[in-house]
């Protein structure tokens, strides 16, 4: 085949690509398109007038929604149709298998795809077939080879091979070669590979401060905070990956087990007591392609958890009726249904210290599958806190024994061995899986100090000027804790994390919000000696952000298949309530230069129904014989937070009819002036 058509190729693919994301940019930036002003003289002309409706926020449905949802439904002019991000990724797949099966790319000269789902800039795709089934090894070949990024793909012999850890701007060179059944090179090519520069919010980001020695960063993810996009950075701090598909407002992304993250939505915004939370997750590999969507009840914030491998999903979210931060949840991961949830307020109501809306601000969650426990961090009680995941009772609090004098707790506190150093509004708490000390009747526990006491003042507490990981070993029959290490690290108020490399012996503390915001916001990631806790390497992130990630990349993760005809977007929310009362004519219509803005979007059978602020009570579907009421009233809101956001509105239980969409706001309702009809 000559270079010319291999060219050709490339170009019409990418430019069949591009027309189909085209597209894509609806789901993304959904501004909102109607607007309403509240016309009366006096707020209290005419009001209140809810649909009555008896509502219990606590009584949700799974959402199962495939490739065929959504097919009986039709809108109005003024409700955009979204197509979901799993078929935008079948529909590319399909294309490149497309050019596959012509069977016109071979090893010498394949197909190069840059960039194929125009999402992640720093990879590629190679197509092409051989005569027998191998196996492919790729390395992107770094400035150094330290920063080679190198995986063997499994045989077969219609091969599309990822390919990740480009560098932007640059012309690279990535090896492929062919392995035979014992593993030796047949032959080999190289490919050159021409990117293209990052957004601007990736200039100077990563700055190599200090390297002593070669370092165990295989691929440092960084999530959340200000750069709105997950990003990686090899071990000399240049940046090899970047996720521009969605932002990952917030706190970023998780990564999963099977190589994927979990990339929380910003355009599903549950309201709440303080900010909004979003309620939608997708599942994304490095090459941008999107598996399935997850909907959180009450929407998710800080962890995301598998409870093991490829098992349920461990989820922090909120306990409603004013309160923030302090409910924890399990979802099964096949269905998406609620299997076990504990809001952890009657645990600690009579300490004294559930005495305002963020009282607990849990931001760690994990599984112990030998003891069937959970270990929480309820930050603002500068504690870790492992908890019977079957009875619900608590085991033992790891925190300053004198925090807890007084609270009726006492016993389930852990007693020290020897001085220690104790942590204040901690992160990341996590159990080790490694065995340190040969004993089989300890556990070890480290986290992220970020010693702190200014969301709960602690008496005696001293400002060190420092943050800290501790590494703790934990006799849970003696119900005693020592102290084993403690790496000082660039003091971070707020977020951060710790990472363990047990097998380098390395420890990482991800420093995630350090200066101020007057003198400007940055973060580090610092790599630590495990034994001699000296600092080896450091690196300095140019903007806050929410957690680093060590990650092994696995470029087969990149190749499992994507399959919307089962159900992919899953979970469990609130559901409209059908109602006998029926709403004939509003007061109010829609009028242009208001405060608030209002729009509707379809995702296959679920209306994404955006707005400005906590605008609205209710939104009521009204058909010439069914009436639905979508009430959120229950729900209190600081109203001095100005956000928009967008609530799930599912509609797979509505009856065959047309309904007017209507609005209650401000206790008045609104004509939206647009309309479903479920056939």
């Amino acid at each position: 085949m000559s270079k010319k058509k291999k060219y050709i190729a490339i170009g019409s693919i990418v430019a069949v690509l591009l027309v189909l994301l085209a597209g894509a940019a609806i789901y993304y930036i959904t501004q909102p398109d109607f607007r309403f002003i509240d016309t009366r003289v006096s707020k209290k002309d005419k009001g209140p007038q809810y649909v009555k409706v008896k509502v219990d926020g606590s009584e949700t449905k799974i959402i199962e929604s495939n490739k065929e949802s959504g097919k009986n439904i039709s809108v109005s002019e003024g409700i955009k149709l979204t197509q979901s991000l799993e078929e935008q990724t079948v529909e590319i797949d399909e294309m490149i298998r497309a050019e596959l099966d012509k069977g016109e790319y071979s090893f010498e000269e394949p197909l190069v795809i840059q960039n194929p789902y125009q999402n992640s800039p720093l990879t590629a795709v190679a197509v092409f077939s051989t005569k027998e089934e191998s196996q492919i090894k790729v390395t992107v070949k770094g400035r150094t080879q330290e920063n080679d990024i190198t995986d063997t793909i499994g045989a077969t012999r219609q091969h599309i091979i990822p390919i990740i850890g480009l560098y932007a701007e640059t012309k690279n060179n990535v090896v492929l070669e062919e392995l035979d059944k014992d593993g030796k090179t047949t032959r080999a090519t190289t490919l050159k590979i021409q990117t293209d520069s990052l957004p601007d919010v990736f200039i100077d980001a990563v700055k190599m401060e200090q390297k002593t020695t070669e370092s165990s960063v295989k691929l440092m993810v960084i999530t959340g905070g200000a750069n709105p996009y997950l990003y990686g950075f090899d071990s000399s701090g240049d940046i090899r990956w970047a996720l521009l598909y969605t932002k990952g407002a917030n706190f970023g992304g998780y990564p999963l087990t099977n190589g994927h993250f979990l990339i929380e939505s910003e355009n599903t915004l549950m309201a709440n007591a303080g900010e909004p939370r979003s309620t939608q997750y997708h599942e994304v590999d490095y090459l941008g392609r999107v598996y399935q969507d997850y909907f959180f009840t009450s929407g998710a914030h800080h962890e995301i958890k598998e409870k093991e491998p490829d098992g349920n999903l461990l989820v922090l979210s909120d306990s409603g009726n004013g309160y923030l931060k302090d409910l924890l949840q399990e979802y099964d991961r096949e269905t998406g249904e609620i299997v076990k949830e504990l809001n952890l307020r009657p645990l600690f109501e009579k300490t004294g210290y559930v005495n305002k809306a963020d009282w607990a601000h849990t931001n760690t969650l994990s599984y112990d599958k030998a003891t069937d426990s959970i270990i929480v961090n309820p930050r603002n009680l500068h504690s870790a806190v492992k908890i019977n995941w079957s009875t619900d009772e608590i085991e033992w609090i790891l925190g300053d024994p004198k925090f807890w004098e007084g609270t009726g707790l006492e016993e389930k506190v852990l007693q020290p061995e020897g001085d220690i150093h104790w942590h204040y509004q901690p992160h990341t708490v996590y159990q080790l899986e490694e065995d340190l000390d040969n004993d089989p009747n300890t556990i070890h526990v480290m986290l992220f100090d970020n010693h702190n006491d200014k969301n709960r003042k602690v008496e005696g507490f001293e400002n060190t000027g420092y943050s800290y990981v501790k590494l703790y070993t934990i006799d849970p029959e003696k119900m005693t804790v020592r102290q084993d290490h403690i790496y000082e690290c660039e003091y971070s108020p707020v977020t951060s994390n710790y990472l363990l490399d047990y097998e380098n012996k390395r420890v990482f503390a991800a420093s995630a919000y350090s200066g101020s915001k007057k003198t400007g916001l940055y973060g580090t990631v610092t790599e630590y000696d495990f034994d001699t806790e000296e600092v080896l390497n450091q690196y300095k992130i140019n903007h806050n952000y929410y957690r680093a990630y060590n990650i092994e990349l696995d470029f087969n993760s990149c190749l499992q298949k994507v399959n919307v005809e089962d159900t992919y977007l899953k979970g469990q929310i609130r559901f409209p309530v059908k109602v006998d009362a029926k709403v004939n004519k509003p007061i109010r219509n829609l009028k242009a230069d208001s405060k608030a803005q209002i729009s509707m979007a379809m995702l296959k059978d679920i209306l994404l129904f955006t707005a400005k602020n906590h605008c609205y009570t209710q939104v009521i579907f009204s058909g010439q014989n069914n009436t639905y009421i979508y009430d959120i009233s229950d729900i209190k809101v600081r109203i001095e937070y100005s956000f928009v956001y967008a609530i799930p509105i599912p509609l797979t239980e509505f009856e065959s009819d047309t309904y007017n969409i209507y609005m209650m706001c401000q206790d008045e309702y609104f004509n939206l002036n647009q309309s479903i009809t479920i056939s």
